[in-house]
This record gives structure tokens, C-alpha cells and sequence, in this order.
């Protein structure tokens, strides 16, 4: 019985002491001031040119507003929420990672305050590239590549070849008590536009309830379908598995 209590007693400590050294770690984005929408696309919006424009219409009506300094539109699984989504991905030596996949926009480094460490982020222009480009996070560099420069590099996943032209510092988006996972970031297409739900805004600090009823009956009057406000920092709290 005492070698059990032993071995349930370091087990313990163990994980305490894994917890506590991914705490450590720094974040790796700013989620102060970044509120997150969720809404339903609209259903009778479905061409790809209908798609464009109503998310043009909607980006243009928010930057309007002086109380948001940028705002992009992003996959589901943004940081610190229960959604995920992953891909297996293989380097040209036939490696093979599984990796977090995140479908972001242009602006998605601005509004979280992610920090490049080699190469550049996706611009618009490269929509129209050969093959897809991406993002990786350092974290999936030093899995495929042992750590040697990612930029330049083609990788492979389910759809395909794609191209990496950017590596961003580490982020530890998974929760505070989670160690940094693999990642790896794609410009979204006219594919996932359509189904694309998830906002998030960069707003001015100290921006208080009274703008969100106002942002509230905007979007609504705009979108017409479920919509909910919140707050990544709400969602930023100790998660341990």
C-alpha cells in the first residue's frame, strides 16, 4: 500500500510540476481587448461573389465603427475556445506530424499581436499562389525540420502540397496550463468562407456593455441570424486535461 501511495503521490507531483512549468511559458499573442463573435451564416448566401461581398459589406460596417481598431474573420478553433481541428502533415523527407490547423485571415498577426520569426505572413495576393501557402508556428518547425528554417519549404497534408512562407513564435493558445501544440495557419479560401462564423475584433481599451448592445444591434441588423458576443479573455483561465 505505501509503494502505491508512493507511485500515486509522484504521479501527482509530476503533473504539478508539468502544469506548472507550462505556465511559464509565455502566451505568445495579446488577447486583451479581443472580442470574439459567433454567428450563423446566412443561408441564402451561397455563391462564392455573394460570399465575398457579404463579408466585405460586414468588415467595412465594423471598421466604421471607432471603438474597433481591426477585426478579421477566422476559423472556429481561435484561441482558448473548446474547438479544434488537426491534420497530419509530412515534410519532403516523409516525416509525418499530426498538427493544430487554423484557417485565419491577413490581419490575423494584428489583432492577436503574433510575433514572426522567419519569413512573412499570407497577403491577398497569394490567394492566387500555385500552391497553397501557410504559416507554421516554431513549434511544428523544430517536428519536421529539427529546428532548421521552415521558409521556402513544401510540406504535404490531405489536399496536398502547400508552401511555407512564414514561422511565427510559439503560442499557447490551448489554455494556460497547456503545453504549446503544433501549428499551422492557412489563408481561408472562397471554400471556407461559406462556412466561416467566428470574428474577432480588436477594440479600443476600456470599450464597456453599452457599445456591445450597440455592436449587438448592428450586426444583427446586418446578419440577421444567432449571433453572441464575448470576450477572449473570459475564455483565458487555468484548463488542464
Amino acid at each position: 500500500e505505501m509503494f502505491i501511495s508512493f507511485l500515486v503521490m509522484f504521479a501527482i507531483f509530476t503533473m504539478i510540476v508539468y502544469s506548472y512549468s507550462n505556465y511559464k511559458q509565455p502566451v505568445g499573442l495579446d488577447y486583451e481587448d479581443v472580442w470574439v463573435i459567433n454567428f450563423t451564416p446566412p443561408e441564402n448566401i451561397k455563391n462564392n461573389d455573394s460570399i465575398a461581398l457579404f463579408h466585405e459589406s460586414l468588415r467595412n460596417t465594423l471598421h466604421s465603427m471607432p471603438q474597433i481598431e481591426d477585426m478579421i474573420f477566422a476559423g472556429s478553433n481561435i484561441p482558448f475556445s473548446l474547438n479544434s481541428s488537426d491534420t497530419r502533415v509530412n515534410n519532403e523527407n516523409g516525416k509525418s506530424v499530426m498538427s493544430n490547423f487554423y484557417n485565419a485571415e491577413e490581419d490575423y498577426p494584428q489583432v492577436l499581436k503574433l510575433k514572426m520569426k522567419t519569413g512573412r505572413w499570407f497577403s491577398r495576393i497569394d490567394a492566387v499562389s500555385k500552391i497553397p501557402v501557410i504559416v507554421i508556428n516554431h513549434k511544428l518547425e523544430q517536428e519536421l525540420f529539427n529546428g532548421k528554417d521552415a521558409v521556402g519549404k513544401i510540406i504535404n497534408d490531405d489536399g496536398g502540397k502547400l508552401k511555407v512562407i512564414g514561422v511565427i513564435e510559439n503560442t499557447k493558445d490551448k489554455g494556460s496550463y497547456q503545453a504549446v501544440q503544433n501549428g499551422l495557419y492557412r489563408q481561408i479560401d472562397s471554400g471556407w468562407a461559406r462556412w466561416t462564423g467566428t470574428m474577432l475584433l480588436k477594440v479600443n481599451p476600456g470599450t464597456d456593455a453599452a457599445f456591445e448592445n450597440k455592436l449587438f444591434k448592428t450586426i444583427s441588423g446586418a446578419i440577421g441570424t444567432n449571433i453572441e458576443i464575448n470576450t477572449l479573455i473570459k475564455n483565458w483561465q487555468p484548463k488542464t486535461k
